[in-house]
């Protein structure tokens, strides 16, 4: 428990991708950059052993699925690099 005490620090890159298309989300919606923030911090907090709320993490994840699902459903013309391929449950591409 001594280790959780200690400071730490989240470091991000922030011209990768992800972060870069989070700022952009933040300008058009910042309710739902915010979702996408805190599903970030989530993942890295599972990444790195650090306890967190694993039952609202998943309550966000859900809400985020349901989000995308919505918005590839009803609009036509949305089509994201996601949409384009599958991904297998190692992460790895499979086309």
């Amino acid at each position: 428990m001594d280790q959780l005490g200690k400071n730490q620090t989240l470091e991000l890159n922030a011209a990768h991708p992800l972060v870069v298309n989070l700022n952009a989300l933040r300008k058009k919606d910042q309710k739902a950059a915010g979702l996408v923030a805190r599903q970030l911090l989530d993942n890295v907090m599972v990444e790195s052993g650090i306890p967190f709320n694993i039952q609202a993490g998943t309550e966000r994840q859900y809400t985020l699925l349901n989000n995308y699902l919505d918005l590839l459903v009803n609009n036509d013309d949305v089509e994201t690099e996601a949409s384009r391929k599958t991904i297998d449950l190692d992460g790895g591409a499979l086309n």
